[in-house]
């Protein structure tokens, strides 16, 4: 079982919460409650999601930073010391690839998470 962390911003900010808002401001239950179901999914099985629930459930984003595909939802992770998780923010992907902005942020968040995590 792995350890699942909510990215927090330095002033108690989750980001990943901006994404649950908003599907529940476009009354998308299903949604949020598909999301919940493949956290649950990865947390039990972490790098192994793949080989156990489904082939293209997480894919490699760049520099460590993963994406979590759920319908048209994506969470963004990374792993961290071992067994543990960190989602870090999430969007409604709206195109094929994944925006720059959405890449670039992730990777700055998860530099952020790593310096004040520093043991």
């Amino acid at each position: 079982m792995y350890e699942i962390t909510v990215y927090e911003t330095a002033d108690g900010n989750r980001p990943l919460d901006k994404l649950f808002k908003e599907l529940q401001k476009k009354h998308r239950k299903n949604d949020i409650d598909a999301i919940q179901l493949h956290i649950r999914y990865l947390q039990t099985y972490g790098p192994d999601i793949n080989k156990n629930v489904k082939s293209d459930l997480v894919k490699p984003v760049q520099d460590g930073v993963f994406e979590l595909r759920i319908k048209a939802n994506r969470v963004l992770f990374f792993y961290y010391m071992g067994k543990k998780i960190v989602l870090l923010h999430g969007f409604i992907k709206k195109r094929n690839n994944i925006p720059t902005k959405e890449r670039n942020l992730a990777i700055v968040e998860m530099k952020d998470y790593l310096r004040r995590n520093q043991s």
